[in-house]
């Protein structure tokens, strides 16, 4: 069984994505997929929602960790 996460990000920058991702990836996170807010006109994005998924070996692996 897989288990989810989905992050929501406020200030859609590159340090602040490298930092989730890194966070993220180091928990045993994988990224699926991302959805970017937008307003209409502007090119940068106002907020984005990351979604992880994490299979249940993996979960079980990070448990057995000492």
């Amino acid at each position: 069984m897989d288990a989810w996460k989905v992050r929501e990000v406020h200030q859609v920058t590159d340090d602040a994505i490298e930092a989730l991702m890194n966070t993220e990836a180091h928990d045993g996170w994988a990224l699926e997929r991302v959805d970017y807010i937008k307003e209409v006109g502007v090119r940068r994005p106002q907020m984005a929602y990351f979604y992880f998924r994490r299979t249940h070996s993996a979960a079980l692996n990070e448990d057995e960790s000492p």
